[in-house]
């Protein structure tokens, strides 16, 4: 490594808070392989930002730092017009994290940490690893760098700016490590700088934040304290929940995990479900099997109190502030993942199931939210999977038939013994018996290409939007669900797999291309257009990842192309002034005037279209734009007289 390679950058700010993660920034240092480094402040910090990302998109040293996303953030709130700059640095491959760095690294060797919040991934954490320095000053010294903004710098003590400049110094110290490292694994890590403006992106979104409607909120959090107290006293006489004395003296009510182990053993016995410590299985689906009440009680309560304290609550907080769900860039399939953390926050992409939920959550005042998701994306990037690995797939050349093609009400067809004229016309005219068949035809098109056989299938059927297959017909022509143990649904459950293999024969092929990845247990996966490397995948993890990492590298692409839109002037997009307000893997929601919405919304089904193209050149991309005010799983497309889009709450008005 030279000083023509890379140069460590890392920023000081004010403190963030809610509605302001990306505050002020105070400082700037950088830190070059020679041992030169410095610090800047006030004008001096804006003309070292400014010329670093100039020389970088002339071919000078690529810009390197730990989360630059935030520093990033950071330059743009405080120097707006930095904006084109910024946005073409990432664009161009320009800027690189050391942190995005780590993750591909141990993804690639099969070591990757997954849960975010937890510190692994912290510059300190992976100074102390890799270079074996304990970093002074954290969540100290950093916390005070708002109050010297404005100060001279030859007024600064001196430890704060020895501090400050040696974040950007182990910048390149730590890179220098990934990088002999990289060559040790005879990888380039080809989509670090792509993962890194992605990360950007996503905090841009973190940044915006979500609001709440306060008199939605508080009906739907006295609705469920009203069902909690009913099944509280049902509980109680169960023996299911106790009273314990707080430490405050205050009574408290506790579950007895204890006293649900011994149902699960009374139902089952030595075949119970097991933990990885040997205790029988408490989790919701083994709950379910035991078709016992005090069970489906206990799953009620725990789902309520799981509502109320991960969501319900925290949107109280966005009532008068707004709350900012994070976003990690990286789980081990390509995908991303969000929490909340002790700042606030919760995990946007996995609310919980309950009507009126999404519903508290709004744009501002006079604003509307433009969404757009992928239609069928796992679908169609399976299709592309096989296409690429077995050269030939029905899927994709349905697909390529018809770009709207419906998988699931083919398969449901299929299923039921008719004709996919006749599921089409059933399911446009609403019929109630085909809608069940295709919502049931869903787990059966979504979990046999991860791999999934039939026990994980009935399983999967479960966690899928809480289907149990009741009502549906199997091969021996009983009815589904009248029995709550697993074992009776293993009939309809292999005829679905069965079905599945029939319907696309390229499956076949697909999975002897993962087994032969496999066949010593684990693997090394490379993942299809991007390169990424995924190491010690199982068989599941395999046939899961093609398809899975694929969407993924889509969606972050579609993502950022639709921020940059949003933030870029020079681009003179209908999204300029819009923001993003949530990712939900397949979909991207901005935030914006509501009189713009339509052109945005569209805008965003071109620009996410033409960027999922780029990772399904054998499938087409298809997307759906749709406006609403308050966020709706329920909300579809809806057009006036002239075709324009319009905010799903004006349907009634609609041609």
């Amino acid at each position: 490594m030279t000083d023509d390679d890379f140069v460590g950058m890392d920023s000081e700010t004010h403190l963030f808070r809610a509605g302001r993660r990306a505050p002020p920034v105070v400082c700037v240092t950088w830190a070059r392989p020679s041992g030169r480094k410095g610090i800047e402040v006030g004008a001096g910090a804006r003309r070292l930002v400014f010329a670093s990302l100039e020389r970088a998109l002339s071919g000078g040293p690529v810009l390197a730092g730990h989360s630059i996303a935030y520093d990033s953030a950071c330059w743009l709130a405080t120097w707006p017009d930095v904006v084109t700059l910024l946005f073409e640095a990432y664009e161009r491959e320009r800027i690189v994290c050391t942190k995005v760095n780590e993750k591909l690294l141990d993804i690639a060797e099969g070591t990757h940490f997954e849960e975010p919040g937890r510190g692994r991934y912290k510059l300190g954490e992976l100074v102390k690893k890799h270079l074996g320095i304990e970093l002074e000053g954290k969540g100290t010294l950093q916390l005070q760098y708002g109050e010297l903004d404005g100060v001279p710098l030859e007024c600064w003590p001196r430890e704060h700016v020895d501090y400050a400049v040696n974040d950007a110094v182990v910048v390149f110290r730590l890179l220098a490590v990934q990088e002999a490292r990289a060559r040790t694994m005879q990888y380039s890590l080809p989509d670090a700088a792509f993962q890194a403006a992605a990360d950007f992106a996503l905090f841009l979104t973190t940044c915006r934040g979500v609001r709440a409607n306060g008199e939605r909120v508080e009906a739907l959090l006295a609705d469920i304290r009203a069902k909690k107290a009913v099944l509280e006293k049902k509980l109680v006489a169960a023996g299911l929940l106790r009273t314990q004395n707080h430490r405050d003296g205050i009574p408290t009510l506790h579950k007895s995990v204890g006293k649900m182990r011994e149902l699960v053993w009374d139902a089952h016995g030595e075949d119970s479900p097991r933990t990885p410590g040997g205790q029988p299985q408490t989790d919701r689906v083994t709950l379910e099997d035991l078709d016992d009440p005090r069970a489906e009680d206990w799953n009620e309560y725990s789902g309520l109190e799981k509502t109320e304290g991960s969501f319900v609550l925290k949107f109280l907080e966005a009532v008068s502030r707004p709350a900012h769900p994070n976003y990690n860039i990286l789980v081990n399939n390509g995908r991303t993942s969000s929490y909340g953390d002790e700042h606030g926050g919760f995990n946007i992409q996995h609310i919980a199931r309950m009507p009126g939920i999404r519903e508290c959550l709004e744009a501002r005042s006079g604003c509307a939210l433009a969404a757009c998701d992928f239609d069928t994306q796992e679908m169609r990037t399976w299709g592309e999977a096989t296409s690429v690995i077995v050269g030939r797939s029905v899927l994709a050349e349905r697909y390529r038939q018809d770009p709207h093609f419906d998988p699931h009400t083919a398969f449901a067809a299929t299923l039921l013994g008719i004709s996919e004229e006749e599921a089409l016309a059933r399911k446009k005219a609403g019929d109630a018996e085909f809608k069940l068949w295709r919502q049931n035809s869903k787990p059966g098109n979504f979990g046999p290409p991860g791999g999934m056989g039939v026990d994980g299938l009935i399983r999967y059927a479960r966690s899928y939007a809480g289907l149990k297959w009741r009502d549906v017909e199997n091969c021996a022509g009983c009815r589904m669900g009248r029995s709550s143990t697993s074992r009776d649904h293993t009939c309809f459950a292999a005829r679905v797999r069965d079905t599945w293999f029939r319907q696309w024969p390229e499956a076949r092929g697909y999975f002897a291309h993962v087994g032969s990845l496999t066949d010593s247990g684990s693997g090394t996966q490379v993942q299809l257009y991007s390169g990424r490397v995924r190491g010690g995948v199982t068989f599941t993890d395999a046939a899961n990842g093609y398809f899975s990492g694929l969407a993924a590298d889509a969606s972050k692409r579609a993502l950022w192309r639709v921020t940059r839109a949003c933030f870029d002037p020079s681009l003179a997009s209908p999204l300029l002034g819009f923001r993003p307000w949530a990712f939900i893997h397949d979909e991207a929601i901005c935030e914006g005037p509501e009189e713009r919405a339509a052109e945005a919304a569209e805008e965003m089904r071109r620009l996410m279209e033409a960027e999922m193209q780029k990772f399904t050149p054998h499938v087409p991309a298809v997307a759906s734009p749709q406006l609403y005010r308050a966020w709706s799983k329920k909300a579809e497309p809806v057009r006036d007289r002239g075709g324009r889009l319009i905010p799903w709450e004006d349907r009634a008005t609609a041609g």
